[in-house]
């Protein structure tokens, strides 16, 4: 299945961890602030949460909140979505298709793509190879951290989110989806 993006498309660049699976709602959170580095952290996460041998266990790897509101953002903007998660980008588009769809995503086929996993380039560079080789003019990245986005994209290309798809973060992605020339 290949999906070609179109000029008027608006792409939401998703990451799944601390946007859809809401750390703040899991005991765990106190855990990771001990674990020393980002990489101990991810490793934990993946094993603790993940195992995708287990459809069931796929199912709760996303916070319901977090997903309700993910569902708002397409309602509300027809955006077509790609996967940024490090961890989406291993399992591959139907795999994360799937994945969402069990947890209560009701738009799976607004998945359209996962960037491709290059330990070469930074995250915001695999975004910007992306948007460039596929002519996208409308879009917005979510993540929870940082990472090198500030320095290539602008406030409204780029949104961070603290804890989980909260309110306020439908508002904003939505506004900035919505009015993007």
């Amino acid at each position: 299945m290949s999906y070609k993006i179109k000029p008027d498309d608006k792409i939401l660049f998703l990451d799944y961890d601390g946007v859809v699976n809401g750390l703040s709602n899991r005991n765990e959170k106190d855990y990771l602030e001990h674990l020393d580095t980002e990489y101990e952290r991810n490793e934990f996460i993946h094993d603790y949460f993940f195992d995708f041998n287990d459809k069931l266990s796929c199912m709760t790897a996303f916070d319901n909140l977090c997903i309700s509101k993910l569902n708002e953002i397409v309602k509300r903007t027809n955006c077509k979505i790609v996967i940024s998660s490090s961890w989406g980008m291993k399992i591959g588009l139907t795999n994360n298709m799937i994945l969402l769809a069990l947890a209560g995503f009701k738009y799976p086929l607004n998945v359209i793509g996962n960037l491709e996993y290059n330990i070469k380039l930074k995250l915001g560079e695999s975004i910007e190879k992306y948007i460039e080789d596929n002519n996208i003019h409308k879009f917005i990245i979510i993540d929870d951290e940082e990472r090198d986005f500030k320095e290539r994209f602008n406030e409204h290309e780029f949104y961070r989110v603290k804890d989980g798809l909260l309110d306020e973060d439908v508002e904003r992605i939505s506004e900035v989806l919505n009015s993007v020339n």
